[in-house]
């Protein structure tokens, strides 16, 4: 097996891999500091994406905020 076997086979799963990493660092965490500690960095791992994700596509957080009723608008 040489790197470009190893390349295809990356490219063709990596979705994969990524998503069974992503499994066993939640699986390890919930036996090391718990469901509810784990839950909640997952919470603010899926906030963090979310509001990158907005700031990403041009949008201000502050204008985000005032449409889901959380800020006043100045």
């Amino acid at each position: 097996m040489d790197w470009e076997d190893v390349r295809s086979f990356w490219a063709a799963h990596a979705r994969k891999i990524y998503g069974t990493l992503l499994g066993l660092m939640v699986g390890i965490l919930f036996l090391t500091i718990g469901v509810w500690k784990t839950l909640f960095i997952v919470l603010c791992m899926a906030l963090g994406y979310f509001l990158v994700g907005v700031q990403d596509k041009g949008e201000k957080i502050g204008a985000f905020l005032v449409a889901i009723g959380l800020r006043k608008e100045e």
